[in-house]
């Protein structure tokens, strides 16, 4: 018996903790490619078709639900958002898996390059570096804006957060504004109106000072004025092929966006 983490988010400090509490090893992966998704069926496990039963879902009410048959990877986050919306806004799901379905539907090494990212912010502050660098170089991944928040909105319902951010440019963005939209976490973007860089892409907006990422669940972090760099990474290749990209894009949240790869937006 070992751990999965679902996503690469704070929750996973839980899971490293209870792991070794109990002895119990931690796979190193996570389900949605290196980055967090808002929804159960937004993984790999849905691209290569794993199946998911029996799972169970836990709540703060103390009940426990076991589910035998689920007609898919999107029903499953369904029903276990229906419970979330009873049980208070959350419920624990879980499903238990092989090792073989682990090996193909799952981003290998996620939680090292997690803490690496970490270490190399801790150490870029030390030193008085620039910790933004410093993650561009641990992720290989792109500055995709810079400047600073100039509003953010956020609204809870059907045990999502929804919302808005907009961040005017400085530098090389001097006179533009990049709008991102999110649910739970950043999907997709604009500069000027114009569809920028998309999910399944990763992109985070990341306080310039500290190197420290904003969470789109703490409106108190989004203080105007603060200034901030917009870092993308290139999706994980599993959400890059075409069932892929069949589960997990723009137009899966309801807009008229075709995706494009971030290198590519990123070319201009």
């Amino acid at each position: 018996m070992a751990y999965l983490p679902f996503e690469v988010g704070p929750l996973d400090i839980y899971q490293l903790v209870d792991a070794a509490k109990r002895g119990v090893p931690l796979i190193d992966a996570d389900c949605a490619g290196y980055r967090a998704v808002p929804e159960l069926s937004l993984t790999g496990l849905n691209i290569i078709d794993a199946p998911i039963t029996p799972y169970i879902i836990g709540t703060s009410w103390g009940d426990i639900i076991v589910g035998v048959q689920v007609l898919s990877h999107q029903r499953f986050e369904d029903i276990c958002r229906a419970i979330a919306n009873i049980s208070g806004g959350g419920c624990a799901p879980a499903i238990a898996l092989r090792g073989e379905m682990v090996r193909k539907g799952t981003a290998h090494n996620t939680i090292s390059l997690a803490i690496d990212v970490g270490k190399a912010i801790i150490k870029a502050r030390e030193s008085g570096d620039d910790p933004v660098e410093a993650i561009l170089r641990v992720t290989k991944g792109y500055k995709i804006f810079e400047g600073k928040i100039a509003g953010f909105t956020t609204e809870r319902k059907g045990a999502f957060t929804w919302g808005n951010i907009w961040i005017e440019g400085s530098r090389e963005f001097e006179g533009k504004t990049l709008r991102i939209w999110y649910k739970n976490e950043n999907q997709i973007s604009w500069i000027d109106e114009k569809p920028y860089v998309t999910c399944p892409d990763p992109f985070t907006v990341i306080e310039k000072e500290t190197g420290l990422g904003l969470s789109n669940f703490r409106p108190e972090w989004w203080v105007l004025g603060k200034e901030v760099a917009v870092i993308g990474m290139k999706a994980w290749d599993l959400w890059r092929t075409e069932r892929g990209l069949r589960i997990y894009n723009p137009k899966h949240f309801g807009f008229d966006i075709e995706y494009v790869p971030i290198e590519e937006r990123c070319s201009h």
